[in-house]
């Protein structure tokens, strides 16, 4: 919809510059954005004393006018930069949750199968004796964590539901971290704000001391706007 001194314009409909800039002139596909699928809209506003239109009725501002086109295209390309940072941050909070559900969704499948080789890993060090042991030490050198997985399965003490367990947990705390790299990225990314402390004069007039249950707090005059 166009509007020129707040009457919606009706006719030549698409002749704007906005609209042909829009269609023509702005490569969407560099901003992540499909223009023929995804709902997309541009609100332009052209604000000047000596405003193109087109007709006699006013009906559009003209899209014959090089300076006029490269302000809106500009203008339209600025707001893409930012929507596509959006977009882009949107997605990988999406493929992190796609990716922690995939995960979630094997570990009882992952947990069995490991669980089913550490006892077949038990049961052959049961059957080859003491005497294997330096052979078998010289065939297969496991590290000092893998041996201790061994035994707590030879022992009972390691089931099944326990490395489903630590699995879960596992994942969980990769998705914390990714969530807290991902609060960061975007806390990155806005402007900040230099901040300082002024020096105390002791000579400054201050305030009446404010009296609280568990405090004193006393301040100088012009920290508190009246």
């Amino acid at each position: 919809y166009r509007f020129a001194n707040r009457i919606p314009l009706l006719f030549e409909g698409g002749g704007d510059v906005a609209t042909q800039v829009s269609k023509r002139r702005i490569n969407w596909a560099a901003y992540k954005m499909r223009h023929n699928l995804d709902k997309i809209g541009v609100f332009v506003s052209l604000v000047s004393t000596k405003v193109p239109f087109k007709g006699t009725g006013k009906e559009y501002i003209g899209d014959d006018i090089p300076e006029v086109q490269a302000a809106v295209k500009r203008a339209i390309e600025r707001c893409c930069l930012q929507l596509k940072a959006k977009i882009a941050r949107q997605r990988a909070l999406a493929d992190e949750k796609e990716k922690r559900k995939n995960l979630t969704k094997y570990i009882p499948d992952v947990s069995r199968a490991l669980y089913g080789m550490l006892e077949t890993i038990s049961k052959e060090a049961e059957d080859d004796g003491d005497d294997a042991a330096p052979a078998a030490a010289a065939k297969r050198v496991r590290e000092a964590d893998h041996e201790d997985l061994v035994g707590q399965v030879r022992a009972k003490k390691l089931k099944e539901e326990s490395l489903s367990s630590k699995l879960r947990e596992h994942v969980e705390t990769c998705d914390a971290t990714a969530a807290l790299e991902n609060v960061e990225a975007i806390t990155a990314t806005k402007p900040r704000q230099d901040l300082f402390l002024a020096p105390f004069n002791a000579a400054r007039e201050k305030l009446p001391l404010m009296h609280h249950a568990r405090f004193v707090l006393e301040l100088p005059k012009g920290v508190l706007m009246d």
